[in-house]
């Protein structure tokens, strides 16, 4: 009944895990972060937005899974997830450090998908 439902969904999106597939092969989507300045301890929400308004929030999104690394021991899946960074903080009398961090999110299909 799920998947009957679930492809009820995409036929009235008109999106389906194919097209997905295409859209991400065609880098039709970006990866970003609010706020876009990471502090000590601050929470980040990360998301996907597709270019095409239509793709987002389609219910083929369910199909996929998106997987979030962040640079550190830690991860999470979905289309937004939630992150801080343990940042060093600077003395008083020293210039600020700044660091860089790697956030990196694979998209996995469905292992039916004739995608690729």
């Amino acid at each position: 009944m799920r998947s009957a439902r679930l492809l009820l969904r995409e036929m009235g999106d008109d999106v389906y895990p194919e097209r997905l597939a295409e859209v991400l092969h065609s880098k039709g989507a970006s990866l970003e972060m609010d706020p876009s300045v990471a502090y000590d301890k601050a929470p980040l929400e990360f998301s996907v937005c597709f270019e095409n308004k239509e793709v987002n929030g389609a219910a083929a999104l369910e199909e996929w899974t998106c997987e979030w690394s962040f640079g550190d021991t830690l991860k999470e899946r979905g289309w937004t997830a939630s992150h801080y960074f343990l940042l060093s903080r600077p003395s008083r009398f020293k210039k600020p450090v700044t660091a860089e961090r790697t956030v990196q999110a694979t998209f996995r299909q469905p292992k039916w998908s004739t995608a690729s």
